[in-house]
């Protein structure tokens, strides 16, 4: 006996977005390094160094308050226990 699957256009249409959006996430390093290489100076360089710091602070920020509230949700969590439901 075969079994036959059920298609849901929904599963799709969420799989072909999927990757398209990692298509086009993935675009974004490529064209710094292109517009990097045609159009700035040694100035970019330290606004890379810059954005790392501000990203390295945030992940900080997350990893102390990951250790204080040990459960899943994110920020979202987070907000909650200071800030209650109201």
């Amino acid at each position: 006996m075969k079994c036959k699957l059920k298609r849901n256009s929904a599963i799709t249409l969420s799989k072909v977005s999927q990757g398209v959006g990692s298509t086009i996430g993935a675009g974004v390093y490529i064209l710094v390094g292109t517009v990097a290489r045609e159009n700035t100076g040694p100035a970019l360089t330290i606004s890379f160094l810059v954005a790392g710091i501000a990203a390295a602070l945030s992940a900080f920020c997350y990893a102390e308050l990951a250790c204080r509230c040990p459960s899943a949700g994110s920020a979202y969590h987070y907000s909650y226990i200071c800030v209650g439901e109201g």
